[in-house]
C-alpha cells in the first residue's frame, strides 16, 4: 500500500476554507457562519454551521471526510459613478 501525503479539496465554487475538525464547526457555529459540502446532495447549498452541529455525530464525521468548507458570500464589483467628477 502507498501512502500518498495529504492534499486538501479545493472547491471551485463559493468555499473558501476546508473544516477538518468538529471544533472547527463548534467556532463556525459561534461566529454564525455557513458551510457546504459540494459532494453531497444535502449540503450542497450553504446552509448554517448549526444545522450541521444538530445531527449525529457519525453524520457529521462524514461530511467532513467528503470536504466540508467554510460559505464566502460572493462580493459583486463596484460600481462605477454616473457623471465625471467636477
Amino acid at each position: 500500500m502507498i501512502l500518498r501525503p495529504y492534499k486538501p479539496r479545493q472547491y471551485k465554487g463559493k468555499a473558501g476554507k476546508q473544516v477538518r475538525s468538529v471544533e472547527e464547526l463548534i467556532v463556525l457555529a459561534t461566529l454564525r457562519l455557513s458551510v457546504l459540502v459540494p459532494s453531497s446532495g444535502w449540503g450542497s447549498s450553504p446552509r448554517p454551521a448549526s444545522v450541521f452541529m444538530h445531527q449525529q455525530a457519525t453524520t457529521v464525521t462524514r461530511l467532513i471526510g467528503k470536504g466540508m468548507f467554510v460559505y464566502e458570500k460572493p462580493t459583486k464589483p463596484a460600481k462605477a459613478k454616473k457623471g465625471g467628477a467636477k
